[in-house]
């Protein structure tokens, strides 16, 4: 055990830090996601707290975008292609942007139009899926795909008649992907 301060007879201050990896897959209950420490002194514990850890959600790996077509004027109509392989299973595929015209911070509201977007082609790995691919959300600001994705399989969608942003500059990708009651609670419009 840790020796006890010889002024005040009590435990010194400890500090513990504790170094994880990035998860695999989205914690589901609130006890995977815990820190509990005890102090004890034989059987009697002295102290003890619990500290819950921020939400934690699993990224894409391997995650590209990248233009299928040489229209990048302002304005234009353009494809993109996102390849990404999903490191759980999901059933919802959330795709928006931000933009940052050059030199400038980010601007709310400019972004790549999807009000006219359409799956062009959706591959699981060299699969064709597109037949299995449907949007159910299509705004200004992004679609939402119902897509079913396997944990581990690399994943490739097309996407044809993004508008560009009206102004030069670079722009932040957003893909979120939602499983069982999150993605009914993410998009409303699966329970209209």
């Amino acid at each position: 055990g840790v020796a006890l301060d010889p002024g005040t007879g009590l435990t010194p201050l400890m500090s513990f830090t504790a170094r994880t990896a990035y998860p695999r897959r989205t914690l589901a209950t609130a006890s995977e996601n815990t820190f509990h420490g005890e102090h004890r002194r034989g059987n009697l514990i002295l102290s003890s707290k619990t500290v819950p850890a921020q939400a934690v959600m699993p990224r894409l790996l391997g995650l590209a975008i990248r233009r299928l077509d040489s229209r990048i004027a302002v304005g234009s109509s353009s494809s993109l292609q996102l390849s990404f392989t999903p490191s759980q299973t999901a059933d919802l595929l959330r795709v928006t942007t931000a933009f940052t015209p050059q030199g400038e911070t980010q601007i709310p509201g400019l972004f790549f139009n999807f009000s006219q977007a359409r799956v062009m082609s959706a591959f699981m790995g060299p699969q064709p899926i597109v037949d299995t691919v449907s949007m159910v959300v299509r705004e200004s600001a992004g679609v939402t795909l119902r897509l079913p994705l396997t944990e581990g399989s690399m994943y490739s969608v097309a996407l044809a008649e993004l508008i560009n942003p009206s102004q030069t500059g670079r722009a932040l990708w957003s893909l979120t992907t939602y499983a069982g009651e999150a993605a009914e609670a993410a998009v409303p419009e699966l329970n209209a």
